[in-house]
């Protein structure tokens, strides 16, 4: 299978009418995005299913306090600006942030190269960074993880597709599925599946 390679800073732009195409969703998985850095080339993918699940286990399980972080996070966010605390509650709110970061082992699943085994690996990179690069590899880990719903996806070429006796799901598709991939062709499914009910229903 080959890849297709996109800078990450300029190849992110949906059409105008902001729709994703699902011919584009069909080779979501043979896509690599090229984060440049001071310190080479970061190189990333679509979240695979198949890690997806791994790592949002993993997580549960690595951080037992993930939980009570978020809820610290909303409460520090309901104090109001000019309180005594405000100030304070800022600052644990960063501190916090950054904690949620290193302890999302999503940068796991999408970043192909440099190639990172664990967490600490992860930070190591991290760390070489800029405060600029850092925000910008955050934001990618981000969008290679976000799961496209199927409003964002424009149905009409598949059914075109379809019409003309082409398909867009491929053995290599199946095998190397992304999350918006499983998100977008699982919710056909059932889509069609409630449509035949309905038919048969009373």
């Amino acid at each position: 299978m080959e890849w297709e390679f996109t800078d990450f800073d300029t190849g992110l732009a949906l059409p105008e009418q902001g729709k994703l195409s699902p011919v584009r969703l069909a080779h979501e998985h043979r896509e690599r995005w090229v984060l440049k850095t001071s310190k080479g080339d970061i190189i990333l993918r679509r979240m695979p299913l198949r890690l997806f699940r791994i790592i949002e286990l993993a997580r549960v399980k690595m951080y037992p306090r993930l939980m009570d972080m978020y809820q610290e996070i909303q409460e520090l966010q309901a104090i109001p600006q000019g309180s005594e605390h405000y100030a304070s509650a800022q600052e644990r709110m960063s501190e916090l942030a950054t904690a949620l970061v290193m302890s999302d082992p999503a940068p796991l699943g999408v970043i192909v190269s440099p190639s990172l085994a664990s967490m600490d690996d992860y930070e190591e990179l991290y760390e070489l960074l800029s405060t600029q690069e850092r925000d910008r590899l955050i934001t990618a880990v981000a969008e290679m993880t976000r799961v496209a719903s199927a409003d964002e996806i424009d149905p009409i070429p598949e059914m075109v597709a379809e019409r003309m006796g082409l398909k867009l799901v491929t053995k290599d598709m199946i095998e190397h599925m992304t999350v918006s991939q499983a998100e977008y062709w699982y919710s056909r499914i059932q889509a069609e599946k409630t449509a035949i009910e309905r038919m048969y229903r009373p």
